[in-house]
């Protein structure tokens, strides 16, 4: 059995003999992979973590109406802007 050691010229040849196979085979992996997905329906997830610590520090929340009192307390100058 003779052996026959192939170079990269050999191998140029046989690429270019199969071109259009090649070239079919890409495109049509491409095409199909392209239209799977476009026909896949987008799923989204998420997962959060929510923490809470007690705390030890006792404190009288403020009330909104204490904000706004204090608020009133500006100079009348600054209700013009």
């Amino acid at each position: 059995m003779a052996q026959y050691e192939m170079n990269l010229r050999d191998y140029w040849l046989i690429v270019r003999r199969r071109r259009m196979i090649i070239i079919a085979c890409t495109v049509l992996v491409a095409l199909l992979s392209f239209g799977l997905a476009q026909r896949k329906v987008p799923f989204y997830q998420a997962t959060a973590a929510v923490k809470f610590e007690q705390s030890t520090q006792l404190s009288r929340p403020r009330s909104p109406s204490s904000r706004a009192i204090r608020s009133s307390r500006t100079s009348p100058s600054a209700w013009d802007t």
